[in-house]
């Protein structure tokens, strides 16, 4: 195993990372053999200097970097159950990285850690539903697993789930629970959610028409820098009440 020594070198003086992110004081020369202890501890079948070999091959930071290394022992450490080398493994078949690029693959790997709990998977299980790679289109799977992130309060998962149910065909359109979940992510600056909701206040889309709500909605996306919201807050106010406008300012100055 060729060793990256200068890598080492820039870290503070006689202090450097080794196996199972110990750290101790060494010189590069014991740094070589410490690698190669992992690399032999590896080999005999410990798990976590399975994965952290496979990481060092993957981020090539102190050795030279291989896909196909690392994804040999994400996969023996995947295999074993380890929902993160599961992940790893998902990912490289995902984008092709040290193998063929397999949608299919992917999911499988994706879902075996997505089911022990793994956010990173149980995001990309539900994304590929959603966008039919590796399988086909299923909306309902694709809630499922967006739903379970959005409630665990991820803003980006709250925003998609809310866009499944905005711009779905019938039957699988849902306006009401689009709003619900725009609204979750905007309380967390989302931005693009804030606009959406402001559209949808606009054009009376599952909520009555309302100016005000319009206005307001607009009127935050706008500030947080969503240009077209600035415009659109330009049609509002034009159709709008000199009460009706004070009561937008108002809602907005006590945000």
């Amino acid at each position: 195993m060729t060793i990256n020594c200068t890598y080492f070198e820039r870290l503070p003086k006689n202090l450097v990372l080794l196996s199972f992110f110990t750290i101790i004081t060494a010189s590069c020369s014991n740094i070589e053999e410490e690698l190669k202890e992992l690399q032999a501890r590896a080999e005999q079948g410990e798990t976590p200097a399975q994965y952290f070999l496979g990481q060092m091959y993957y981020e090539g930071k102190k050795i030279p970097r291989s896909y196909r290394e690392a994804m040999k022992w994400f996969a023996i450490t995947a295999e074993k159950g380890d929902d993160k080398a599961q992940y790893k493994v998902g990912a490289m078949y995902y984008k092709g990285q040290g193998v063929q690029k397999d949608y299919k693959k992917a999911l499988k790997w994706y879902k075996l850690s997505a089911n022990q709990g793994n956010t990173n998977s149980q995001h990309m299980v539900a994304s590929m539903y959603s966008s039919g790679l590796g399988v086909e289109v299923d909306f309902d799977e694709a809630v499922k697993w967006y739903q379970l992130l959005a409630k665990k309060g991820f803003e980006e998962d709250q925003y998609k789930l809310a866009s499944l149910y905005y711009k779905a065909d019938k039957p699988h359109q849902n306006y009401e629970k689009a709003m619900k979940w725009f609204k979750k992510a905007a309380e967390q600056n989302n931005v693009q959610a804030q606009f959406n909701i402001g559209n949808m206040f606009f054009k009376g889309m599952g909520v009555s028409k309302d100016p005000v709500q319009a206005h307001l909605w607009f009127h935050i996306a706008g500030v947080n820098g969503h240009r077209k919201a600035l415009t659109f807050r330009g049609k509002v106010e034009r159709k709008m009440s000199a009460a009706q406008y004070d009561q937008a300012i108002k809602l907005f100055r006590k945000r």
